[in-house]
């Protein structure tokens, strides 16, 4: 969702501080035409993202009130 702001208004300066995760991918991707690795980055980020969006439904879903 920070994408495209990101990269209009900074492009990843001052010295890669604003540089996001899925901006990092691209760039490792497209710009340093290293595909493998982009893709292995991106699975990897997917990964972390699954199991964080998993925990925080199955702990929003316990303090869930039946009516």
């Amino acid at each position: 969702m920070v994408y495209d702001l990101n990269v209009s208004l900074t492009g990843g300066e001052p010295y890669g501080s604003t540089i996001m995760a899925a901006l990092h991918v691209y760039q490792k991707a497209f710009k340093s035409k290293q595909y493998g690795l982009g893709q292995a980055e991106a699975l990897v980020l997917f990964a972390v993202v699954a199991v964080v969006a998993v925990t925080q439904y199955y702990l929003s879903r316990k303090k869930e009130v039946e009516a």
